[in-house]
């Protein structure tokens, strides 16, 4: 799952790893992470606390405004 940093600084999140690098999870303001709880460590929550913001993927879906054009 991917997750948006909102916040205004960089942060540092021991807690949690950076699957694309496989360390210690370091979000800069307006990046976009996939992350995963570090083991050993306690709870079972879908991302770090402070200012996150899910990101869906949509890649999938059709272009905004196009809707089903074409297909007839």
């Amino acid at each position: 799952m991917s997750w948006k940093y909102t916040g205004g600084e960089p942060a540092t999140y021991p807690d949690w790893i950076d699957k694309a690098t496989g360390e210690t999870l370091v979000a800069e303001p307006g990046q976009t992470y996939d992350i995963t709880q570090a083991e050993g460590r306690e709870g079972n929550h879908l991302r770090p606390e402070g200012p996150w913001e899910r990101i869906t993927k949509t890649s999938s879906s059709p272009a905004a405004g196009q809707g089903d054009k074409g297909k007839e």
